[in-house]
């Protein structure tokens, strides 16, 4: 009996994250311009801030909370591609909302460093979020009761601490679980993209 890998879990198979992220820095390959957004737009805040990212292919140097009393609220009311060039940190909270229409692709070429969520996603389609980490440090997921989104981050350790559910799909280079963490695939991620 020949049983097919479960999944591409070679090295060599990995998407190349980094090189995405670098074909979207180029000016020609993002919407920054026409949207007014600057690749300082979220980087080090440091106060309660709510931003709603337009349509597109958005660019940014890192996305950073330097406060852990900050908290970043990013609304999506559309179709958002977000690269960033560097990492993702937060001392502080990062809320990602979706709207019913809305779907957001984040390709982080650094690491995924949070100190906590407080919403993450739509709940109604876990496919919308699609998160893919290039970096090797370990993703805690704490603080919420659920994660609502796709999870790709082949060279790092994700572990979920005090979430009882996951709405999505994890791609992980490993995973651990603090306690008890039911994992609910939505089947739609399969399909993502084809129609773009």
């Amino acid at each position: 009996v020949i049983v097919e890998p479960p999944c591409a879990c070679d090295p060599s198979q990995f998407l190349d994250i980094a090189g995405i992220v670098d074909t979207a820095k180029s000016p020609a390959n993002h919407d920054n311009a026409a949207a007014g957004f600057a690749p300082d737009s979220l980087a080090h805040v440091s106060t309660n801030r709510e931003i709603e990212l337009p349509c597109g292919r958005l660019f940014v140097n890192e996305l950073s909370v330097d406060s852990s009393l900050a908290t970043l609220t990013i609304r999506v009311p559309g179709r958002t591609a977000l690269f960033v060039d560097g990492d993702v940190h937060a001392l502080g909270v990062i809320n990602l909302e979706l709207g019913p229409d809305a779907e957001l692709d984040v390709f982080v070429r650094g690491n995924f460093v949070l100190a906590g969520i407080q919403a993450a996603g739509n709940s109604t389609k876990p496919a919308a979020l699609r998160v893919y980490v290039g970096g090797s440090e370990g993703i805690l997921l704490s603080g919420i009761t659920a994660f609502t989104g796709n999870l790709y981050a082949p060279r790092a350790t994700v572990t979920v601490a005090g979430i009882q559910d996951i709405y999505g799909a994890v791609f992980a280079g490993n995973f651990n679980a603090g306690g008890i963490a039911n994992v609910h695939y939505d089947r739609a991620i399969v399909d993502k993209g084809r129609d773009c």
